[in-house]
């Protein structure tokens, strides 16, 4: 039997692979509430696969519908995400929230409102769900709040740790999704700017996140200006208390400190001022 993830598809790619204009006006006119019937008031298996198909419906780089009214579709599908407990049906869900939220100048609104953060990473963190693919619609979602100054949300529900997990992401068969991921998080810039301006405990973990991505055996960033990190990194040493927290600063230190010729000069300036 076919999984849930290939019948959405295969109905949807269908749809997009022999729907004329006019067959397209005419699925506009009735067979979208169709669509939208399924996903509101019918069983959590129906309603997924009915997100499936409004993913590919509202794909933003060939979409067949332009939504209204995108509140109890949004809230919908939230509650959707609720109860997805593999990565497929997460995937279906995750999706069609990212297309529909970029349908509205007001979604973004609407999904913090309805606690989209902790929802999202609730469903990321249960057990085979968490695939490269997810990730992606993940970082879509959250990465649209942050674009709307909800960083503090995103810090307080517990986001920051998953997005910084996700920034170190590896995978041979999948390369070109890693590089929508770290595209879509702004890449390095986020991590630079949870080093220097979050919390002690989430400046250790960028740290953390930090050491991986400028890993001298495959280093993924070339840093520029190297003095005010390794400046922070110096300072978060001064507060570790576990071996742990100051295994992943100093190997930051470590790592960094390799990519600037000018690096062991600035680290004895600091000494030197201590």
């Amino acid at each position: 039997m076919k999984s849930l993830l290939e019948k959405a598809s295969l109905t949807a790619n269908s749809f997009a692979a022999f729907c004329s204009e006019r067959a397209t006006t005419h699925f506009q006119l009735g067979g979208l509430d169709v669509i939208l019937s399924h996903l509101s008031g019918s069983t959590t298996s129906v309603s997924i696969e009915a997100a499936g198909v409004l993913t590919q419906l509202t794909n933003p780089q060939h979409s067949f519908v332009q939504l209204h009214n995108v509140g109890p579709i949004l809230v919908r599908l939230l509650d959707l995400i609720d109860s997805c407990s593999t990565g497929e049906t997460l995937l279906l869900v995750s999706a069609a929230l990212s297309n529909v939220s970029m349908q509205d100048p007001q979604a973004v609104d609407i999904l913090y409102q309805n606690n989209a953060i902790i929802r999202l990473i609730s469903a990321y963190n249960r057990q085979d769900c968490s695939t490269i693919f997810v990730q992606e619609q993940i970082v879509t979602v959250l990465s649209r709040l942050a674009a709307r100054r909800y960083e503090e949300a995103l810090v307080s529900q517990g986001a920051v740790p998953v997005l910084l997990e996700m920034l170190t992401v590896t995978d041979s068969q999948h390369s070109d999704y890693c590089r929508r991921i770290r595209y879509k998080l702004g890449g390095l810039d986020v991590i630079l700017s949870h080093l220097s301006g979050s919390t002690t405990s989430v400046s250790i973990e960028a740290a953390g996140v930090l050491t991986q991505l400028t890993n001298p055996q495959h280093s993924f960033v070339q840093l520029h200006n190297v003095g005010p990190i390794l400046v922070r990194l110096l300072d978060l040493i001064d507060s570790c208390s576990t071996g742990e927290t100051l295994l992943l600063v100093s190997a930051a230190l470590s790592n960094v400190s390799m990519q600037d010729p000018q690096a062991v000069d600035i680290l004895y300036q600091y000494v030197m001022n201590f």
